[in-house]
């Protein structure tokens, strides 16, 4: 989503998803250069965004403009934020601005469009560098996709929210979103059995409207939708190569907020988010094949208690004792672990007085 406000004098800051544009028009008076990077460091805000500065409605840049970029850069490379600069067409100025260095240091001069897709390619490189560091330092995978939501409503452009719905023996829940207004949408298309993130679980691998509006496709979900706000979707399927996980849904209040590069940066959060979501999966797959193989040792070590207990007590050989035990199992209908279990503790034998009674010899 773009929103412009003014910053200062001759100052007025766009915001443009992670990238924020200075631009600076004629009125902007470098000789007070501290009151004009103050206004820009605060609609930067340090938040890990990139910087345009737009110097293209200026006529020229003197020495008190050269210097302001040449420190304005400097602060910026030194918080580790991606920042470029659109020059003046005046090849003074640009003579000016590289015999001070300044040219070098912002990687040349380019068009504003040209600017702005090379500082969003940028943070999206800085963004995918997060997600995979973010992979090893959550402890949860609630907080791992939680993080990368946030990432993505941060630095996709048209996105105002984000969730992941996840499918399980056929029931599709959303465990995570950025705002409860996913969870109101999501649940909607749960109950109607209709809409984007159903349908790229299903049929689609990406699925994509820019105006719910006019949508003939979900004709009982979109009316709730836009209802909410809602106004463009994108949903793509999150899966493994051995299973669906569920979708990643982008939600926007305008009108067809995804062009294509933005579906094609969401692709990207979605494998990353399938990625963690299946490491998950594998890794609460080990803990149980772990615990399954420790209740197996655990009871193959009470089993062979028991059976040395039998062998002491009635000079039998391990094989009778085993026979002793099965049929100890078949008699109490109790499993035979369960048998070990009671004969390796102090106490009665397994049945206790009632089976000692029976007469019946284990």
């Amino acid at each position: 989503m773009v929103v412009v406000m003014k910053a200062s004098p001759g100052v007025q800051i766009e915001r443009r998803g992670a990238v924020r544009i200075a631009r600076l028009g004629e009125d902007v008076d470098f000789d007070r250069s501290d009151e004009v990077r103050r206004a820009i460091e605060i609609a930067v805000d340090g938040r890990g965004v990139g910087i345009v500065i737009d110097l293209s409605g200026i006529g020229s840049v003197g020495g008190a403009g050269v210097r302001f970029l040449t420190d304005l850069g400097q602060y910026f490379d030194e918080r580790g934020m991606t920042f470029r600069v659109v020059a003046p067409d005046d090849p003074d100025s640009r003579s000016r601005l590289d015999a001070a260095g300044v040219g070098s240091a912002l990687s040349g001069w380019d068009t504003l469009a040209d600017a702005v897709r090379l500082v969003q390619a940028s943070r999206l490189a800085e963004t995918f560098a997060d997600i995979s560091r973010t992979l090893l330092s959550e402890e949860t995978i609630e907080g791992t996709v939680q993080q990368m939501l946030g990432l993505a409503v941060e630095t996709i452009e048209g996105c105002d929210y984000a969730g992941v719905c996840l499918v399980h023996d056929g029931d599709i829940t959303t465990p995570v979103s950025t705002d409860s207004v996913v969870g109101q949408v999501e649940r909607h298309q749960h109950e109607v059995d209709e809409g984007p993130c159903v349908d790229a679980i299903r049929m689609d691998t990406t699925v994509y409207s820019g105006d719910l509006g006019a949508e003939q496709r979900w004709t009982t979900f979109t009316p709730r939708a836009v209802e909410l706000g809602i106004t463009s979707v994108l949903s793509q399927r999150l899966f493994t190569s051995a299973s669906t996980l569920g979708a990643l849904n982008l939600y926007s209040r305008a009108p067809e907020a995804f062009p294509e590069q933005d579906r094609e940066a969401a692709s990207i959060f979605t494998a990353h988010a399938a990625l963690a979501l299946g490491v998950a999966g594998r890794h609460a797959g080990s803990e149980q094949r772990a615990a399954d193989m420790e209740r197996a040792l655990l009871s193959r070590d009470l089993i062979g208690q028991a059976k040395g207990i039998l062998m002491e007590r009635q000079h039998i050989t391990a094989d009778e004792a085993f026979a002793v035990l099965s049929r100890a199992s078949s008699y109490l209908n109790i499993k035979l672990r369960e048998v070990a279990q009671r004969l390796a503790e102090p106490g009665e034998p397994p049945g206790g007085s009632a089976a000692s009674s029976s007469g019946r010899t284990w």
